[in-house]
């Protein structure tokens, strides 16, 4: 899959697999991997635009659902 450009700069970016973490009474963390829901950042190599996508967007829902005091909204 091709990694569209930059929306900012039109910059090459690359891709970096991350996991949500999330835990009921508490935010949702970036770079831990207690609830793999499959966050993805994809990051501009020219100016740093960090841009994250779900790809297991049907779990986050559930756990949103479940614990909503685990969420800010």
């Amino acid at each position: 899959m091709a990694i569209s450009p930059c929306p900012d700069c039109g910059g090459r970016r690359v891709g970096a697999p991350t996991f949500a973490e999330v835990t009921p009474g508490r935010r949702v963390r970036l770079g831990t991997y207690s609830l793999r829901t499959g966050v993805t950042a994809l990051i501009c190599l020219e100016c740093g635009r960090i841009t994250h996508y779900i790809a297991e967007l049907e779990k986050l829902r559930a756990q949103v659902e479940q614990h909503p005091e685990g969420f800010d909204h």
